[in-house]
C-alpha cells in the first residue's frame, strides 16, 4: 500500500468563496476546487485532472451558492 499525501493549499482559513487552484497529487497535476458556504463550515474540495471540468464546477457552485470565485491558478496555468 503506498501513502499519498495530499498538499497543503492555499485555499486555507475561514475565507466564504469558491477557490480554484492548480497542485501537484502523487507527481500529477491537479486543478482544486475548494467550497466554503459559511463560516464555521468545512471546506468541501474536489480534485479535477482535467482544468475545464474544475472551472465549469467552481463557476457552479459560485453562482449556485452566491458566492466570489477566486482563482489562484497561477497565469501560466490558467491559459
Amino acid at each position: 500500500m503506498r501513502v499519498i499525501e495530499l498538499p497543503t493549499l492555499r485555499a486555507a482559513g475561514d475565507i466564504v468563496a469558491v477557490a480554484i487552484e492548480t497542485t501537484e497529487l502523487a507527481g500529477q497535476a491537479v486543478t482544486v476546487v475548494t467550497c466554503r458556504e459559511a463560516v464555521g463550515r468545512p471546506p468541501c474540495r474536489r480534485w479535477y485532472p482535467d482544468p475545464g471540468e474544475a472551472l465549469a464546477y467552481a463557476a457552479q457552485m459560485a453562482d449556485r451558492h452566491q458566492l466570489p470565485l477566486l482563482d489562484l491558478r497561477d497565469m501560466a496555468d490558467s491559459v
